[in-house]
């Protein structure tokens, strides 16, 4: 077989790529809430989960209160247990998988599952009104099957866009159990009224308030949430791998045999009444909190041995960044704040005697801080990005440097990796890839990195060559533009792992290749002045393969003419690809050779002079 051979289609290439949707702890194809209310609906999950964590915390800070008071009809330090367990649980997943959303989601189980055991300690919890009455009318367990559907909706991936059924079920119940605890939680701000509200009194209100015998809350709530237990199982079922199968399965009965028997019992307990009356209660609810308690240790294994999800405690320098910026955003409100309150407390007091005894001195103190600090927080924040950004390199010995790598090139493969190698030393991206334009114009072929080709009319590189002149375009999953993607470009962009992209463009705009970087090895979004350098970097380079283009392609009248959508690079003075193990040479763009081992470019090109066409590289070296 001679190297002039079929050619390598790179649409079957493509196809024979894995281009699943990433495992979670990368980036997420857009969730459920892809639309205008994704930041409302995450605003109020957040909610949900501050509020649980604050009455677990209540509880946990008056322990010795709660065990020393009698608890009926179980014991106090059984409750106490759990509530324990289940909080500190929940906030190291939900603080430990900022990664991997599936640990953020179970996390969001366990710290729910636990305001459910601290609501019968919290009623009891000291004589402070407030804090009691603030307890007892915000019930976050309302939204504990929503937390259980968006886990199970997440793991052990989302289902793709040709499992229609699962997700059509899927977003039905995660809704639904959503709508489900916003349901209950008003019913039981209305049951918390004074009675003198006739609403308070309502029989509606009464059937699905959390305190009443024989109540619909705990029916609805555990209700809706055993239907997860079967439809993950339908999710798991189709796992190829034996080893992915096995561990699937053993979060699958960890949470059926830990969470089911508790919901099965709640449900049973209200058609049979028996079943909460002692000495039936206390037998069947020691034995249910040992199997809901024994979820913990079963998840920590599969997490830290089996490694079926990724936990990361650590705190990453862009949530240090992050942390930063926002006290130095809100520093100024400190004080203004504290001295709102002072005068609020001193409301009573004439402004003579307030400022008696020294306040005069503090309150110029308190408006002078305050007000310095919000008159310069754009300064202040400044501040902060350099201090975090303090090992950027110069932008002009970056392009001086990526000029002096340039001028050792001779061939497009040559200019590509030294614009990577320029990119690397000066942006420090996680990963760095340039795609450039084949020969007929019809893919985007990588020179660098590890992406797949991609096709040159995609929705994709239309984006990025038609990008806002002199500013590369942000790719984040969360972003504005990655939604309104077609899926094809959202599981590309999902896959390689793209932040930022930039366009390769001649003077004309004719594409020749676009770049993408992963994400910064700081952890920190990519600045305004990264992003200005990566684009100056794109235009030198693009600038001398459109020279080169114009160099080997010559007009037939005579002039040098460059449409926007014409090929953008030729490959006929590139280096052939010759075959690692049989020797044979391929066209510059063949990514592997038809025997199915890879390649590397040679020293001549496929054809010399016009008539001279590389076989077969006979042999290297010699004497």
């Amino acid at each position: 077989m001679l190297a002039n051979g079929p050619t390598v289609d790179w649409r079957l290439v493509d196809a024979d790529a894995t281009l699943g949707i990433p495992a979670a702890g990368q980036r997420d194809l857009p969730g459920i809430f892809n639309r205008w209310w994704q930041r409302v609906a995450s605003v109020a999950w957040k909610v949900v989960l501050i509020t649980g964590l604050l009455q677990v915390l209540a509880v946990a800070l008056q322990a010795p209160v709660a065990l020393a008071r009698p608890a009926a009809p179980m014991p106090g330090w059984l409750f106490l247990a759990n509530v324990l367990l289940f909080g500190v649980s929940g906030a190291l997943l939900l603080f430990g998988g900022r990664r991997d959303t599936r640990l953020q989601s179970l996390g969001g189980v366990f710290v729910l599952i636990a305001t459910a055991f601290s609501h019968p300690l919290a009623v009891r919890i000291g004589d402070s009104i407030w804090l009691n009455s603030a307890l007892a009318m915000i019930c976050a367990d309302a939204f504990c099957a929503a937390a259980l559907w968006q886990f199970v909706w997440a793991f052990p991936q989302r289902p793709n866009v040709e499992e229609k059924a699962l997700r059509w079920v899927g977003r039905s119940f995660v809704w639904g159990s959503a709508a489900l605890g916003v349901f209950l939680v008003g019913i039981n701000l209305l049951g918390s009224l004074p009675s003198s509200v006739g609403w308070a009194n309502d029989a509606v209100v009464r059937a699905f308030r959390r305190d009443t015998l024989n109540s619909a809350y705990w029916l609805l709530t555990f209700g809706i949430g055993l239907l997860a237990f079967p439809y993950l199982g339908w999710k798991t079922h189709g796992e190829e791998t034996p080893l992915a199968r096995r561990r699937v399965n053993f979060v699958f009965w960890a949470l059926v045999v830990g969470i089911g028997p508790m919901v099965l019992a709640v449900i049973a307990s209200i058609f049979f009444p028996v079943l909460g009356q002692a000495p039936w209660r206390q037998i069947i609810g020691i034995a249910l909190y040992a199997a809901l308690a024994s979820t913990v240790p079963a998840i920590a294994y599969a997490v830290l041995v089996e490694r079926v999800m990724s936990i990361e405690f650590t705190v990453a320098r862009a949530r240090q960044w992050q942390i930063a910026r926002t006290c130095a955003s809100y520093f100024g409100l400190v004080p203004l704040s504290y001295l709102s309150i002072d005068l609020y407390l001193h409301r009573e007091v004439s402004l003579v005697t307030y400022l008696d005894g020294g306040r005069g001195l503090s309150l110029f103190v308190l408006l002078f801080v305050g007000f310095t600090a919000l008159t310069f927080r754009y300064q202040l924040l400044f501040g902060v990005d350099r201090w975090f950004r303090a090992d950027r390199a110069n932008p002009a010995e970056s392009l001086s440097r990526l000029e002096g790598l340039l001028k050792g090139t001779r061939t497009i493969r040559d200019a590509t990796e030294a614009l990577a190698v320029a990119i690397e030393r000066a942006i420090g991206p996680t990963s760095v890839g340039v795609l450039v334009v084949n020969d007929d114009g019809s893919r985007l072929i990588p020179l660098a990195g590890s992406a797949p080709s991609m096709a040159a009319d995609s929705a994709l590189a239309d984006l990025v060559r038609t990008a806002v002149p002199n500013m590369p375009l942000r790719m984040t999953a969360t972003g504005p533009v990655f939604p309104l993607l077609p899926h094809d470009d959202q599981r590309w962009a999902s896959k390689v792992g793209v932040d930022v992209m930039a366009p390769l463009l001649g003077s004309t705009g004719a594409l020749f290749g676009v770049v993408y970087l992963g994400e910064a090895r700081h952890g920190l979004p990519y600045s305004d002045e990264d992003c200005a350098l990566l684009r100056s970097m794109c235009a030198q380079v693009g600038l001398r393969l459109e020279n080169q283009w114009l160099r080997d392609r010559p007009s037939p009248r005579g002039e040098q003419e460059l449409a926007p959508r014409e090929p953008g690079a030729h490959w006929k003075h590139e280096p052939a690809e010759i075959c690692l193990r049989c020797s044979r040479a391929w066209p510059p763009t063949t990514s592997q050779c038809a025997c199915g081992s890879a390649v590397a470019p040679g020293a001549l090109p496929l054809v010399t002079a016009g008539k001279f066409r590389l076989e077969r590289q006979i042999g290297s070296g010699g004497m």
